[in-house]
């Protein structure tokens, strides 16, 4: 029996960013890929984020993403 993807949700702060594969990793080793569709204009090492994922072929892929509000980094 083939079962759908079910939404799970994540917290962190993002360590490292590549934007060429649409991706990146928290600070807890997590690495999430962002899918299609879902901006990563945003998206910058040291921001604390909130992720809606679901689990596709061993990944995680993003399918909601937030900046958590007053958790950004002081640059």
């Amino acid at each position: 029996m083939v079962t759908g993807a079910s939404a799970e949700e994540i917290e962190g702060t993002v360590r490292s960013l590549d934007r060429a594969q649409r991706a990146f990793t928290l600070d807890d080793g997590t690495r999430i890929w962002v899918a299609e569709g879902v901006s990563m204009a945003t998206l910058k090492e040291g921001v604390s984020v909130k992720a809606s994922y679901e689990k596709r072929d061993g990944r995680k892929i993003c399918t909601g993403l937030n900046i958590e509000p007053g958790r950004a980094p002081d640059w």
